[in-house]
């Protein structure tokens, strides 16, 4: 592609390329790395075509996905024991690209398998809790609510994105009868 006609021959060039729009990338899961310019873009003009080669690396932006466990009780209710689990998947272009199981005992973030790192960005993620363990209550007078669980969130580029899986006991009532005789 010959971009300039009749440069006087012996003259210095330098080539700079502008920045490339994002917009021709298929999606935001890729990005324009540095370009970079033969002879570092510095070219004398000489009497035969002089040729320049523009290079625009493409980079794949990448993110993280993660499951957090937040219980909410009173102190003593839920055993330090209590182990959760649940299952997750992910899907890049509708289509599933990652998807497994995701444990934690007590709360904080659980541990993923396979993990869940370097998801191209846009990806969507879902997460499920199995049913709790009632053996991870203090006693049979609690029981465990429904699980709230955050919605499906989408990978960028940086730092982890997180869906909180929240459970919460709840007590047990039973009825009491007391018959009262006199002898």
């Amino acid at each position: 592609m010959t971009l300039v006609d009749n440069v006087p021959v012996g003259w210095n060039c330098n080539i700079a390329e502008a920045p490339v729009p994002p917009g021709l990338l298929a999606d935001a899961s890729f990005a324009w790395g540095a370009s970079s310019v033969s002879d570092g873009g510095s070219v004398t003009v000489a009497s035969t075509p002089t040729e320049v080669t523009v290079t625009n690396p493409i980079t794949r932006v990448t993110g993280n996905f993660g499951v957090t466990k937040a219980i909410v009780a009173d102190p003593g209710v839920v055993k330090s024991t209590a182990v959760f689990t649940g299952t997750y998947e992910c899907k890049y272009d509708g289509k599933v690209i990652k998807s497994g199981t995701w444990s934690v005992t007590g709360s904080g973030a659980a541990t993923m398998n396979p993990a869940t790192t370097g998801l191209p960005a846009t990806t969507s993620c879902s997460a499920h809790e199995d049913s709790p363990s009632e053996s991870g209550l203090i006693d049979d007078g609690w029981t465990w609510d429904k699980p709230v669980v955050g919605a499906d969130v989408t990978v960028g580029g940086g730092g982890p994105v997180v869906i909180t899986v929240t459970n919460k006991p709840k007590r047990v009532y039973g009825a009491l009868s007391v018959t009262k005789s006199f002898q």
